[in-house]
């Protein structure tokens, strides 16, 4: 088997064990709301619980739909004018429950894009959730996080997005991974998204890299978005 072959392989068994958390909540939140002797002021609480297991959900399935027919070549792109901050807080707000999960903390401070720019957001979610996805695999349990999404002064320029962990105990193992793009293991996931960010980011007109600094992993993008045609 090949490496695209790999890839395509690895993405969906990623999104498979992706999606069993907020579908195994929802089915334990069913149980919970259809249960005789659940209290009525408790109902209000068990379907916003579902609400946003749900969106999670729907939010996963649609970056694995995007995620595919970008490897088959197959996505056409869908660019949109707006302010990309507010895409960037929705997008990597999803990932804070997916990083509790693993035990770690995920810290976000967006600022506000300096005006409108073309950009598809579908692209751009998926290279921001790959981004986010790529430093979780990297990162041990009972740690932070913190991503800082920087507003150029200028819409015309890119629009920076930091990705920093202090303590990541194989942090250049993961740096010299991220770079090379080699799989390390038959269930290598940070395999999986160190390759989408490379194939995407052309896509988004950004650049990305990784490197190590005192201990720590720090992932640097640098996005324009608009989409090629």
């Amino acid at each position: 088997m090949d490496q695209k072959q790999d890839i395509n392989a690895l993405l969906l068994q990623v999104m498979a064990h992706d999606l069993l958390a907020p579908l195994t909540a929802i089915k334990w939140q069913t149980e919970l709301l259809a249960h005789p002797k659940a209290k009525k002021e408790k109902h209000a609480a068990y379907v916003a619980q579902m609400q946003e297991s749900t969106r999670i959900g729907i939010s996963i399935t649609k970056h694995a739909h995007v995620a595919g027919s970008v490897l088959v070549g197959s996505y056409a792109p869908q660019p949109n004018t707006a302010l990309l901050s507010s895409h960037v807080r929705t997008v990597l707000s999803d990932l804070i429950p997916q990083y509790e999960r693993h035990g770690i903390t995920l810290e976000l401070a967006v600022d506000d894009d300096c005006g409108e720019r073309s950009f598809d957001p579908q692209l751009i979610g998926l290279f921001l959730w790959s981004l986010a996805k790529y430093m979780l695999t990297c990162v041990p349990a009972q740690q932070t996080v913190s991503i800082r999404a920087i507003a150029p002064e200028h819409v015309e320029d890119a629009y920076s997005i930091v990705v920093m962990c202090a303590t990541v105990p194989e942090a250049a193992v993961c740096v010299e991974s991220f770079d090379a793009v080699n799989m390390r293991g038959a269930y290598d996931q940070a395999f999986v998204f160190s390759s989408l960010l490379k194939k995407v980011a052309p896509l988004v007109d950004a650049t990305v890299h990784a490197a190590q600094q005192d201990g720590g992993i720090v992932l640097q993008a640098n996005v324009r978005g608009a989409a090629v045609q």
